[in-house]
């Protein structure tokens, strides 16, 4: 990478957008401090984040069902089962890991990312394993769960729609050595919904993230 310099507002979602293989992931890392990095990052040093890996089959525990999953350190049950309800799985709350399919697992882990009332959600492509149904469908749930809670949300994609439709900003990655190329404004109005795919105003924003790529 190089020289990157990134700002991130309060209550803000960005979304990290580029070619494959251009480092997103690891710009994510780096800023959660899951990497080393040559550099340096301002933020508060009582800064409690979430992290919502691309990998679901891997990061819930098998061993605890979906309540325990969602509530690890049985800190909120109050909290966990209102989770519960906002992200339809009051039905599966007892079921554990297997028995869900990828959707629901995936569910399971943004519920207990927002559980511990995080300053800033990473999440990492966490729809990029999914089918096209399912991953709209999640996408939608994840912006009214951010409707409503107003985290700080730094969330990686490879899907130049789903980076739109989340964002309040994209920030768009060259090939490497990555660099910020642009940052483009969604001045979209929320909440959001599929029929805005094909909105004109839409359509303008996407025609300028193609043009940085």
């Amino acid at each position: 990478m190089k020289d990157i310099n990134l700002k991130i507002n309060k209550n803000e979602f960005i979304t990290i957008f580029g070619p494959n293989g251009c480092g997103k992931s690891t710009l994510l890392n780096i800023i959660s401090g899951l990497e080393t990095y040559n550099g340096l990052i301002k933020k508060d040093e009582n800064l409690k984040f979430s992290f919502v890996f691309q990998n679901y089959s891997e990061s819930l525990l098998p061993w605890k069902n979906v309540y325990d999953n969602i509530n690890l350190n049985c800190v909120n049950n109050t909290k966990a089962l209102d989770l519960l309800k906002t992200l339809g799985l009051v039905e599966y709350e007892n079921f554990y890991p297997y028995q869900l399919s990828g959707g629901l697992q995936q569910k399971v882990a943004i519920a207990r990312a927002f559980l511990n009332n995080p300053n800033i959600i990473f999440l990492d492509e966490p729809f990029s394993s999914l089918d096209y149904s399912t991953s709209r469908t999640l996408m939608l749930e994840l912006m009214n769960l951010w409707e409503r809670e107003r985290k700080t949300v730094v969330f990686v994609s490879h899907d130049i729609d789903e980076a739109i439709m989340l964002a309040d900003r994209v920030i768009i990655l060259s090939n490497k050595p990555s660099k910020i190329k642009g940052e483009i404004r969604v001045n979209l109005p929320r909440p959001r919904n599929l029929k805005l795919l094909n909105d004109n105003k839409f359509l303008r924003i996407k025609n300028k993230v193609l043009k940085l790529i």
